[in-house]
């Protein structure tokens, strides 16, 4: 938390840390007590922030390159991805499951289309978690007739095809991917992984129905 609040700044303070004054020192408690919490986000550090611009400071070359390399990261790579997916071209009654993004503006989706998310992260992605949500009647994809799902490029597919697979569904590849896109909830490990892809959702046929009332069929959990 130190270096993201105070860039270059964070350096010179720990060099200096008897001149610190009393503003300085609110920041700093602030920011330890945020520090011990498990789930981190960058919005956390806006509180402690007002310490910080309290602060006279000297403006210097670093300190500004700093706040516009995190000022460009956060409008246009972090979660990027999410506003280009929902500006896209959809179908009024569809319904968009999006997994590795915070809370999708619904402002930016078509008059009658809806969206649910997906809120887990790589360590509590699993199928039975996955499973809980997709039986929920409360998600859109139980009123809608096209169901799409966007991963952030590092999300593992197996959990969530077994989760549909035994709701009689499956994912089919969409060709729209949107890049860049930065979900520190699947972090990526390649720069091909900077990206959020677009699938269908798709039902699966049902083996004890005859061939020809498979078309038929309901789409998932319906």
């Amino acid at each position: 938390n130190l270096p993201l609040l105070y860039g270059s700044c964070a350096w010179s303070w720990r060099r200096g840390t008897r001149n610190l004054t009393t503003l300085q020192a609110s920041a700093l408690t602030a920011l330890l007590a945020l520090s011990t919490a498990p789930h981190q986000e960058p919005r956390f550090l806006l509180p402690a922030a007002v310490a910080v611009f309290a602060t006279p400071a000297r403006t210097s070359a670093a300190w500004l390159l700093y706040n516009a390399l995190v000022g460009a990261f956060f409008a246009f790579v972090h979660q990027a991805g999410t506003t280009q997916l929902l500006l896209a071209d959809h179908a009024d009654d569809s319904c968009l499951l999006l997994v590795g993004s915070y809370l999708a503006p619904r402002s930016l989706l078509p008059p009658n289309a809806a969206a649910a998310d997906l809120l887990l992260d790589r360590a509590t992605f699993a199928a039975p978690a996955i499973a809980s949500f997709l039986d929920d009647p409360a998600h859109c994809f139980h009123s809608t007739t096209t169901r799409r799902v966007a991963l952030a490029g590092t999300v593992p597919l197996d959990p969530l095809r077994d989760a549909l697979a035994a709701r009689r569904a499956t994912l089919s590849r969409n060709p729209a991917t949107f890049w860049p896109h930065f979900s520190a909830e699947f972090p990526p490990t390649a720069l091909h992984h900077f990206q959020l892809h677009l699938y269908d959702l798709l039902p699966l046929p049902d083996p004890e129905r005859p061939p020809e009332t498979n078309a038929s069929t309901p789409h998932l959990l319906s």
